[in-house]
C-alpha cells in the first residue's frame, strides 16, 4: 500500500506532539496500574469563580425561553458586536489605551487568535516572512508560523530570561513582519518590565524606520492575570503602537476546554484609520477561512460576566511556591516564577542528559510527568519545565518524589 502521509508531514506532527504526547503517557501509565504524577500538561485545576456559573445558568434561560427566534444562528465573523464593545470598554480603561469594538475579534482561544494575525503578515502573498521568537517560547509558535509559509527566527533570551535586545536588533531584517513576546512567559514564568518593554518599543519603532516596513509586536498574554507579589503586568500597548494584544480566559477563569479568547487591536494600530481597517477586514476573513468562530454560548457568558472576574490567584501563587519549595529541598535549581503556574527548572548535575533524568523521574509505580525543556528552545535540553496548575495533592506527591534525588 502507498503512503498517504509525507516526510513533511511527520516531521511536522514530530514537532507539535510534545507536550500532549505527555499527557497520553499519563492514560497509559495508569492503564498498566500506575499512579502517574503529572505536571506536564497546564491545565487549569482551580474550577472557575460561581459567577461564571450563576452567568451560565442565566444565558442557558433566556435562550431557552426565547419565542419565535433561533438564537443559535451565525454570528459575525468578529462576534458579538455587545461583547466585543464589552471587551474593548475593559481594555480602554485597563490599559489606558484607546480601544473600540471594531479592533476586537473573539476568537476559540489564544491559539486561533495568534493564527489569524500571523496568518494576515504572512499568508501566500508574502511567504517567507520572519517572525521573531523569543526563546524559551510556547512550542506551538513555531508551528503557527510554519502554518501560515513564515519563517520563524529565534533569539534566547539572557541567562536571567530577560528580553535579548541585541539580539533581537541583530534579528531584525527587511523580511521581519513581527516579534511575539509572552509576558508572564511560559515556560520561565519571567515578567517583563515597563522598562524592558519601553526599550523594546525603541527599537521597533527605529527598525521600521530602517526597514521602512511596520514591525508589529504580538503580545501573547494568557498569565496575565496571575502575577506573584512584587510583580507586576506591564503591555507593549502603553508603549508602541502596532502593538497586537492576544489573550484568553482560559486561566484567568479555569475554563481552558472552553477555548474563549480574543485578539485586539487599538485605535492607534497601523499607519491610518483605512489602514488599521484593512488589518481587522483581513482578521475576520480568516476567522472563516482558516478558522472557527468563537464559541457563542461562551461568547455570551462573558458578555455577561465581564472580564474582571478571576479565579483565586493566591491558590496558584500557593501551589507553585510549594513545588519550588520541594525544588530547592531537592538541591535542584529553577528560575524564579514571578507570574503564571510554570516552574522551569535544571537537571540535576548527577544525570548526564533529560534522557538518563527521565528514566529515574519515569521509574516505579508513581512516574514523574513533565515537559523536557528542549520543547522550548534547543538551549535547553538540560531544563525541564514543571505545571503548577495541577493539584495541591499531586504537587505534594511530586514533592515526595523529588526528594528521593537526595537519598
Amino acid at each position: 500500500m502507498r503512503r498517504v502521509s509525507n516526510t513533511i508531514l511527520r516531521q511536522e506532527v514530530d514537532a507539535s506532539a510534545g507536550i500532549r504526547a505527555l499527557f497520553e503517557q499519563a492514560i497509559r501509565f495508569k492503564s498498566e496500574g500506575k499512579n502517574p504524577i503529572d505536571l506536564s500538561i497546564g491545565s487549569p485545576s482551580i474550577p472557575p469563580p460561581t459567577g461564571y456559573y450563576e452567568a451560565l445558568i442565566q444565558i442557558a434561560a433566556t435562550l431557552r425561553d426565547e419565542q419565535g427566534n433561533n438564537p443559535h444562528g451565525y454570528m459575525p465573523n468578529a462576534g458579538y458586536l455587545h461583547v466585543r464593545g464589552m471587551v474593548a470598554n475593559y481594555l480602554s480603561k485597563h490599559f489606558n489605551v484607546q480601544f473600540d469594538a471594531r479592533g476586537i475579534v473573539m476568537t476559540a482561544g489564544a491559539t486561533n487568535g495568534l493564527d489569524i494575525v500571523i496568518g494576515n503578515l504572512i499568508g501566500t502573498r508574502n511567504p517567507g516572512a520572519e517572525i521573531i521568537l523569543i526563546a524559551p517560547y510556547f512550542p506551538a509558535y513555531i508551528g503557527i508560523v510554519k502554518a501560515n509559509f513564515g519563517k520563524p527566527v529565534i533569539v534566547y533570551s539572557g541567562e536571567d530570561f530577560s528580553l535579548p535586545f541585541e539580539g533581537i536588533e541583530s534579528a531584525i531584517t527587511p523580511n521581519t513582519a513581527a516579534i511575539i513576546i509572552n509576558s508572564p512567559n511560559n515556560p520561565s514564568a519571567r515578567v517583563y518590565t515597563a522598562g524592558e518593554l519601553r526599550t523594546l518599543s525603541d527599537i521597533l519603532a527605529r527598525k521600521s524606520e530602517e526597514i521602512s516596513r511596520a514591525i508589529v509586536c504580538i503580545e501573547d498574554a494568557p498569565y496575565s492575570r496571575i502575577l506573584f507579589p512584587g510583580h507586576e503586568y506591564s503591555s507593549m500597548l502603553r508603549f508602541y503602537p502596532n502593538t497586537a494584544h492576544i489573550d484568553s480566559l482560559s486561566k484567568q477563569l479555569g475554563i481552558a476546554g472552553e477555548r474563549i479568547g480574543f485578539a485586539a487591536l487599538p485605535c492607534q494600530f497601523g499607519a491610518d484609520a483605512d489602514d488599521r481597517q484593512i488589518f481587522i477586514n483581513g482578521l475576520t476573513n480568516r476567522m472563516i477561512e482558516t478558522v472557527v468562530n468563537a464559541p457563542a454560548l461562551q461568547q455570551r457568558i462573558i458578555g455577561e460576566l465581564g472580564l474582571e472576574s478571576c479565579v483565586p490567584v493566591e491558590e496558584y501563587v500557593a501551589r507553585v511556591q510549594r513545588l519550588t519549595e520541594s525544588l530547592r529541598r531537592a538541591g535542584m535549581h529553577y528560575a524564579e516564577p514571578q507570574g503564571g503556574f510554570f516552574v522551569f527548572a535544571e537537571i540535576p548535575e548527577q544525570f548526564c542528559d533529560e534522557a538518563e533524568f527521565r528514566a529515574w523521574a519515569w521509574s516505579g509505580n508513581e512516574p514523574l510527568l513533565y515537559v523536557p525543556g528542549v520543547a522550548f528552545g534547543s538551549e535547553y535540553s538540560g531544563w525541564i519545565r514543571l505545571s503548577g496548575a495541577a493539584s495541591t495533592e499531586t504537587i505534594n506527591c511530586a514533592g515526595e518524589r523529588l526528594l528521593e534525588l537526595n537519598q
